[in-house]
């Protein structure tokens, strides 16, 4: 079955990644916001899958790094 770390590892944390990517493509063809509410949503939004996005990429290197020190 795997541990989380192992599913992170592979194939999920780059899963996550294009769904991340997926999501950021679709902001980019939508239109621009019309209030400024709308604006600070879609920001605080944004800034949101970016944080996650770095996250992700941190966590998928450091078990890369975890498992090339232990073998």
């Amino acid at each position: 079955a795997g541990s989380g770390a192992d599913k992170l590892h592979g194939g999920a944390g780059h899963d996550l990644l294009d769904e991340i990517e997926e999501y950021l493509a679709v902001f980019r063809k939508r239109p621009l916001p019309k209030t400024r509410q709308e604006f600070e949503t879609r920001a605080t939004l944004l800034q949101l899958l970016r944080d996650l996005e770095t996250f992700i990429e941190l966590k998928v290197d450091f078990y890369r790094n975890y498992q090339e020190e232990t073998n």
